[in-house]
């Protein structure tokens, strides 16, 4: 691993990122881009805006200073179709309808949601985006569900301040330390500009979003999918759907508040709410 470049990448993201985030989270509040959180605030909504400009930033320059690789395209690809997607589900998607069965359900009876149409064309983006990394159909359909599923994974934790980041940080520092090369540099690009994000999110100044849950989400899996075998890669697609099970038929908060070692980890850092 070349420790230089990992650290220029990480860098660029998180200077980037704290000369936008200000400026773009006062033009979402004027935009009305806005939502009431779990304590009532209202907050500017889709703040994983101030963590795709910045990393496109970043690997943008990389990309005109080394040339692009063969993952740089799929990559800046996968970053703004889950961004866009997930954008438009925090701007106009309807929260009567949530979960995946009850979005599945939905497009069964032949009515389109936002997260239908998230969940339809993140899978779609998740296969263009693991295109380099399959060598035939099998692995593009593995590959692509583990994208897809690490989107995802990361929008189901996304329910207090800081907690989906947390998550993204873990996955981040185990990939730091366990992969190399192209995708690990564009990893970085989005851990920095997270970074330079996160206070925000800890104290409540701004939600995520799917705009944001869904990059840090597919940005761990694409990392993923260049690491690891086929067994491997079954048993973390087991993983991920045994989280999604879960968060279907039980609360990820109150399971995590009844864990007092996870529990301390998910408040640490975050302010009380009145």
């Amino acid at each position: 691993m070349n420790w230089f470049w990992t650290f220029w990448m990480l860098s660029v993201g998180w200077a980037a990122g704290k000369l936008i985030v200000n400026p773009l989270l006062n033009l979402l509040v004027a935009a009305g881009a806005t939502r009431t959180n779990y304590c009532g605030q209202r907050i500017p909504n889709a703040g994983g805006l101030a963590i795709v400009l910045p990393a496109t930033l970043a690997i943008g320059a990389w990309g005109i200073l080394h040339g692009p690789g063969p993952w740089y395209h799929p990559f800046l690809f996968g970053l703004w179709a889950m961004a866009l997607l997930g954008l438009l589900d925090d701007l106009v998607g309807n929260r009567e309808v949530l979960g995946f069965r009850g979005h599945t359900a939905s497009l069964l009876q032949g009515r389109l949601t936002t997260g239908g149409l998230k969940m339809v064309g993140g899978g779609l983006v998740a296969l263009v985006a693991s295109l380099p990394g399959s060598p035939g159909m099998g692995w593009l359909l593995l590959n692509g569900l583990v994208i897809a599923l690490a989107s995802n994974t990361i929008n189901l934790f996304d329910l207090r301040p800081g907690r989906a980041v947390k998550i993204f940080i873990l996955g981040s520092v185990l990939l730091l330390f366990t992969s190399t090369g192209e995708t690990l540099l564009y990893l970085m690009a989005v851990a920095g500009a997270t970074l330079a994000y996160f206070p925000k999110d800890l104290k409540a100044k701004t939600m995520l979003g799917d705009t944001g849950s869904n990059v840090l989400g597919m940005s761990l899996g694409l990392v993923t999918i260049t690491l690891y075998n086929t067994t491997v890669m079954w048993f973390i697609v087991g993983v991920l759907l045994g989280i999604h099970l879960l968060a279907e038929k039980y609360s990820i908060t109150v399971i995590i508040e009844k864990i007092p070692t996870l529990d301390f980890l998910d408040r640490l850092g975050r302010e009380k709410q009145k």
